[in-house]
């Protein structure tokens, strides 16, 4: 078994190396936070796009070849509804996803608690980090989600709107949504530094579901950078 406090101070090493040039081009740039969180949007939204450029491609090519087809032009907007179509069902099969997962976990948990079942304590462990991966990627995909389904709209009314006309719940819910918009950077620092700080601490035990998720968040959050 590897030693999780050297494992964990590599990761920090990283991350600190990762944001420190993050950080130098961010100055060069004069971009800001919100930015850099949207650049991380896109490249997690960007991931159907690169699928259907490898198809394209490779169709385009056995068209040259094989048929002697003329490729050497092409509209910006000739597959713009097909991008559109795809990446809103990539967005919606991972909130999907993530809410089987939410309701398996629970099921689960339930389940084992109503029948005293001794379950398996290293699979409890992966399924919790398994329910978290897909959790951190949802949440890195809310806001596109509430855009490419139009409801953007309607949460931006509902937490404008006064007290009779909404519920408090709502209403108060809807005002989070709208303000989580430009907080949502924090993120990154929660997941970079945050989390394996708190692995060191020793407060989760030293928990495999964290330490792979911890592992998981940098690696994506590396390539994004």
């Amino acid at each position: 078994m590897f030693n999780v406090t050297h494992f964990m101070l590599f990761i920090l090493a990283i991350n600190a190396a990762n944001h420190s040039m993050i950080n130098v081009y961010k100055e060069m740039g004069e971009c800001d936070e919100i930015s850099l969180w949207r650049s991380q949007q896109a490249y997690t939204l960007a991931a159907p796009i690169y699928v259907m450029a490898i198809i394209k491609g490779t169709t385009s090519a056995m068209g040259i070849i094989f048929k002697k087809m003329d490729k050497s032009w092409w509209t910006s907007s000739e597959y713009g509804s097909e991008i559109i179509c795809s990446v809103t069902v990539w967005v919606t099969f991972i909130w999907v996803a993530f809410a089987a997962s939410l309701a398996f976990t629970i099921y689960m948990a339930a389940k084992a608690w109503l029948m005293k079942e001794m379950g398996h304590h290293i699979q409890a462990q992966c399924q919790a980090g398994a329910l978290c991966m897909i959790a951190l990627l949802a949440i890195t995909v809310w806001e596109p989600f509430l855009n490419l389904w139009e409801w953007d709209k309607y949460v931006n009314a509902l937490s404008k709107s006064d007290k009779d006309s909404a519920g408090f719940v709502a209403r108060h819910l809807a005002s989070f949504v709208v303000w989580w918009r430009g907080k949502a950077w924090v993120m990154r620092y929660m997941i970079d530094f945050a989390m394996p700080l708190i692995i060191l601490s020793g407060l989760l035990g030293g928990g495999i579901n964290m330490i792979t998720l911890a592992t998981y968040a940098s690696t994506v959050h590396g390539f994004r950078g």
